[in-house]
């Protein structure tokens, strides 16, 4: 691979990056909308609240470590693809 070549895939990684963290941010984003929407309709009923409250604050801790694990994920997989083009 000549230096033209390897040069424009170093800079096709970062960008195929960013495209799949616009598309997981988005059906993150589409995700929640429609998981507030339900709850919000829990919310809206005449039951018991409490346990509203503790599955919404499951579904928090669950999305909490899913985005942790995704973090030191990406930086796994970036740190290790960028070392195997140098």
């Amino acid at each position: 691979m000549n230096s033209t070549n390897e040069n424009s895939y170093i800079w096709d990684l970062p960008t195929r990056v960013c495209h799949w963290a616009l598309t997981v941010l988005f059906v993150f984003s589409w995700f929640k909308k429609a998981a507030i929407a339900v709850f919000k309709k829990e919310l809206a009923s005449n039951v018991n609240q409490q346990s509203v409250w503790s599955k919404l604050f499951q579904v928090f801790l669950v999305d909490w470590l899913v985005c942790i694990v995704g973090v030191f994920g990406t930086g796994v997989v970036f740190v290790t693809i960028f070392n195997q083009l140098q």
